[in-house]
């Protein structure tokens, strides 16, 4: 009776803990936000070096199938590995800013340009099929924006922008001196994680074993194996999705003359890292910035876009990311939607891996408990 009594005791402790989490939501983000802050290098190097060893782990691979014909590979085999791994990653970085920036800025330049003729032809078409949507002037009319107005406040802000450009070039330029070392330090975090993995691995399994009971221990240690599976696959399966489909729009835009073929790719590949969403944010901006050049290959744009994304949802994504997180869609969905509830953009990407870790932790424990029925059953 006692045992059960303690089992009861800690689920309503479970339980009490996460109605009080939930009822003060706001106090609990405000309290990690602030640990975040404290420890942002130290987090940001952990989250960095994972995303590095996932390059480092394969440059090693490679390593070892040569260190047979070269004796001097061994003892270079994780430094050289390191190196090649933040290597590439700089190098993906800019190779996206090269194809980017470039064309990013003559598209914004080219669609300021255009504002004041897009403007003229709106008024214009508004006067022109007036008798046609009277509803059109009626609305106008009861908006009642006073344009003098509005201009003399916008000059107040642009006054107020000048006078206050001192100290907002000063709290820029601090800004910018912080986060640039606080970037060193995460860099350094990463390197040394990278350089030290197995033995902070060994040490972190020391620490489980030392302090829970054998079970317990074993049971911790298969979930974040299964964690570090999911988030793996899932990482590794989006960069993929997301350079195949970057690659399919850059060369059908440039099948088709459109222009800022490779900024549009580049695009679409980045955002796709964005799980369901990001391929339509790719859409609405590529589409945004043709539309300063022609609305004809804007809208040509955007009907390319959605077959191609059609190939991809239907054809790549179950292949690429799918499988290789073996989670359905209405879960991969419901976890983006309360990933993205509570921690925006972050809980969108992590939530999917961490959706499919419990997934498979649960369907794992069915499968032990119809087990057990059914040799219960059998007895």
């Amino acid at each position: 009776m006692a045992r059960y009594d303690k089992y009861i005791m800690k689920y309503i402790g479970l339980v009490t803990l996460i109605v009080l989490g939930v009822w003060n939501w706001n106090s609990l983000m405000g309290l990690v936000g602030s640990i975040y802050k404290t420890l942002g290098p130290i987090i940001n190097g952990a989250i960095f070096a994972y995303i590095l060893n996932l390059l480092m782990v394969r440059y090693e691979g490679l390593l070892t199938k040569v260190q047979a014909q070269v004796p001097g590979v061994k003892s270079l085999k994780r430094p050289v590995s390191m190196f090649l791994s933040l290597l590439t990653f700089v190098l993906a970085v800019i190779m996206i800013l090269v194809l980017v920036l470039p064309q990013l800025s003559t598209a914004i330049s080219r669609f300021i340009e255009v504002i004041p003729s897009v403007s003229t032809w709106l008024q214009k078409a508004i006067e022109e099929y007036d008798a046609y949507f009277p509803q059109l002037q009626t609305l106008m009319s009861q908006l009642n924006i006073n344009w003098g107005s509005l201009i003399q406040q916008s000059m107040t802000v642009l006054n107020s922008l000048s006078s206050n450009f001192l100290n907002i070039t000063f709290t820029t330029i601090t800004g910018v001196a912080s986060n640039t070392i606080n970037s060193i330090l995460s860099l350094m975090v990463a390197l040394y994680i990278l350089g030290s993995k197995e033995r902070l691995l060994l040490q972190g399994k020391r620490l489980i074993m030392a302090y829970l009971k054998p079970s317990h221990a074993q049971t911790l240690l298969d979930i974040i194996r299964l964690m570090n599976e999911s988030f793996t696959n899932f990482f590794v399966g989006m960069t993929l999705e997301g350079i195949i489909l970057g690659s399919l729009v850059t060369v059908a835009a440039s099948i088709f003359n459109l222009p800022y073929a490779g900024m549009l790719g580049v695009i679409a590949g980045v955002m796709a890292l964005i799980p369901i969403i990001g391929g339509y944010i790719s859409a609405a901006v590529g589409t945004l910035m043709l539309l300063a050049v022609s609305p004809s290959q804007a809208l040509f744009y955007l009907v390319m876009v959605i077959i191609i994304m059609q190939l991809e949802g239907n054809l790549i994504y179950p292949r690429v990311v799918g499988g290789s997180i073996g989670l359905p869609g209405l879960w991969v969905l419901v976890a983006f939607t309360v990933g993205g509830g509570l921690m925006g953009i972050s809980g969108m990407i992590l939530g999917i891996p961490l959706a499919a870790t419990l997934y498979k932790l649960l369907g794992r424990d069915v499968l032990m408990r119809e087990k057990r029925q059914t040799l219960t059953i059998l007895e």
